[in-house]
């Protein structure tokens, strides 16, 4: 079994890579459904509804935040940063959104898993095989 979890562990930065590939892949959809596809004066009336302060700046942002940042993050660069700019989005949003409606956990099941995959990625970077990597920022 040690020998085992040694191998899994020797493959740590393949796993970091991985995540940061499915997480930028979901955030790099979502972030273009909002600006291409439905467009952003309609997410900042749904920000609005949700109770999200300044939805007029906000969905911009959260557009722009998911589209680039997903290709900076499946690139892993600037991975931390954007993991703590994520887990904050993810939690603002499973709370503003799915907590008021009554679906709780049940609606916020993606937002919770991107949570805890924003967390790994700012406390453990991209791993060997991220732009950060390259850069000496790990």
């Amino acid at each position: 079994m040690q020998r085992f979890l040694s191998a899994l562990a020797a493959r740590s930065g393949l796993a970091l890579l991985l995540l940061r590939l499915m997480m930028g892949q979901i955030l790099i959809v979502s972030g273009a459904r909002k600006i291409f596809v439905v467009g952003l004066p309609v997410i900042a009336a749904n920000f609005g509804k949700y109770g999200i302060p300044y939805p007029q700046i906000a969905a911009p942002f959260i557009g722009l935040l998911e589209f680039c940042g997903g290709i900076l993050l499946a690139l892993g660069l600037f991975t931390r940063y954007l993991g703590v700019l994520y887990a904050f989005e993810f939690v603002v949003a499973a709370w503003a959104k799915w907590v008021p409606i009554g679906e709780g956990y049940t609606g916020s099941r993606l937002d919770t898993m991107l949570i805890v995959t924003a967390l790994v990625l700012a406390t453990q970077g991209g791993g060997r095989y991220s732009i950060d990597a390259k850069r000496g920022r790990g």
